[in-house]
């Protein structure tokens, strides 16, 4: 079907008819705003991969001074919530019943070995690999806090302690390293592909419904048309997505203009892939009216 058949004025006839219907229909309006600011809201807040404050159990196999020492440091520590026992099954049962995420054990001959020139006093570290978001934290929390009192420890002696590795991490462009900051985004791009899809999905089956379907087969509307006045209402109801998922996650791009593209992008792949169906074809052999 050649550009040159379509008629624009029935074209532009049939998008006023189906932005009154749709004006006319609650379900749209729910669909275009509602729905992704509530999945906005899950996606974005409902998600989350940050460990403010990670409960720990702390097994004292030997309560000596030095060991004392590392707890209280760790307890110091504004990321760790420490449970203090030295009873192992209680521990164990705590981590199964979810109520801590990670288990460290002091062992008996720890200041033995902290005692010795050389020797390291090895500490145990057992975490819940269920959530392995979790357990990184927990790795990276304890290995911190075990590098922090080793030092103090030394300056306390008066003697020199010089880490293996000096890592200084800096993160670009989400300094906090808040999940948030990554999970919207991509969160944004598929609530604007399922909008796309959930409002063009039905509409050839919503003209059978009602009946309209009869009425337009016997007119002269030709395929191209039907699918641009379903198109073009339905593209600027999806996009008004577009401002309510920025208002509620913030804005990714300075440039309104690529906001505008990459949205149109990826409301546009679902709204044409769901159009070439049986109830447009049709419209390939309608009758002609008398």
């Amino acid at each position: 079907m050649s550009a040159k058949m379509v008629s624009w004025r029935r074209v532009r006839a049939l998008c006023v008819k189906e932005t009154r219907q749709i004006v006319r229909d609650p379900s749209s309006w729910l669909i275009a705003v509602v729905i992704p600011l509530m999945l906005l809201f899950i996606f974005g807040y409902g998600i989350n991969l940050d460990s403010s404050r990670l409960r720990v159990g702390v097994l004292l196999e030997q309560q000596s001074e030095e060991a004392l020492d590392f707890v209280h440091t760790m307890t110091g520590s504004p990321y760790i919530d420490a449970t203090i026992s030295d009873n192992r099954q209680q521990l164990i049962q705590l981590m199964q019943a979810g109520r801590i995420r990670a288990l460290v054990t002091i062992p008996v001959d720890f200041d033995q070995k902290m005692a010795r020139p050389g020797d390291d006093a090895p500490i145990q570290l057992i975490t819940d690999g269920s959530e392995p978001n979790t357990a990184n934290f927990a790795q990276g929390y304890i290995e911190g806090i075990w590098q922090i009192w080793q030092q103090q420890r030394a300056e306390d002696r008066g003697e020199t302690f010089e880490p293996l590795i000096d890592v200084q991490t800096r993160y670009w462009f989400n300094p906090a390293a808040i999940s948030q900051h990554f999970i919207i985004p991509g969160a944004i791009t598929i609530i604007m592909t399922v909008i796309g899809a959930i409002l063009t999905s039905l509409v050839i089956a919503r003209e059978w419904e009602r009946g309209t379907m009869e009425a337009l087969l016997s007119t002269e509307i030709t395929r191209v048309e039907l699918l641009l006045c379903k198109l073009i209402p339905y593209y600027f109801l999806g996009m008004l997505a577009m401002p309510a998922v920025h208002a509620g996650g913030g804005v990714y791009s300075r440039c309104a203009l690529s906001r505008l593209a990459g949205d149109s992008v990826f409301h546009h792949q679902p709204v044409f892939a769901q159009y070439p169906g049986d109830g447009a074809a049709d419209f390939d052999h309608h009758p002609q009216p008398v």
